[in-house]
């Protein structure tokens, strides 16, 4: 399933954020992790390595929570 990003998130997106991804375990418990992202048009790109255990569960599983969060508050 994919979503069009809005204009508040695409600003948002690129701008100082911390971002963190929400993967499901073999086990169906979740994993979460702290990632560097950039923004592709409506394509959220993710930075991780292959063999690590996020890649693994995207590849089986590919479901995801991302919870962006502002660098600098209002």
């Amino acid at each position: 399933m994919t979503a069009a990003l809005s204009a508040e998130l695409k600003n948002l997106l690129d701008s100082p954020v911390f971002v963190n991804i929400a993967t499901i375990q073999p086990d169906g418990s979740p994993q979460v992790s702290p990632v560097w992202v950039k923004r592709d048009g409506d394509d959220v790109l993710i930075s991780t390595t292959i063999g690590r255990r996020k890649e693994k569960n995207l590849r089986r599983d590919p479901r995801v929570t991302v919870l962006v969060q502002p660098f600098y508050s209002p």
